[in-house]
């Protein structure tokens, strides 16, 4: 889930100029960054909802923002350091802001999808 919203907005911030990214594996079929759009995200986004806090609403938020601000650093030491990202009109904490609300919503969906009594092994019927 993480990978299609992750998809979805870098395209986005793509064709609005806000972001490029002028070192690309597949310069032919996209315009994005395959390594980090369809790879590192979803795996980070993945890493943080299996060691996730299962404790209080403020602890969940606080490990939220952590992932969501290490990784706009990470974007932000990217865009400086090397060729695989330029900031056109966009900032690090927007960065921040697209990933934290990028994580909430996959988490929500996946919660609410593993939610369904059909889907734990539990209660499932042998076929």
């Amino acid at each position: 889930m993480c990978q299609a919203f992750s998809w979805i907005g870098a395209l986005l911030e793509v064709r609005l100029g806000w972001i490029a990214f002028p070192v690309r594996e597949f310069p032919r079929a996209t315009d994005l960054g395959v390594t980090t759009e369809f790879f590192f995200y979803p795996l980070c986004c993945a890493l943080y909802f299996i060691f996730e806090p299962r404790r209080t609403r403020l602890m969940r938020g606080l490990y939220l923002l952590i992932w969501a601000f290490g990784l706009a650093m990470l974007d932000g030491l990217l865009s400086n350091y090397t060729d695989l990202l330029e900031y056109g009109r966009y900032a690090w904490y927007w960065s921040a802001l697209d990933i934290a609300l990028i994580f909430a919503v996959s988490n929500v969906y996946t919660r609410w999808f593993f939610k369904s009594s059909a889907m734990r092994s539990e209660r499932r019927m042998p076929p």
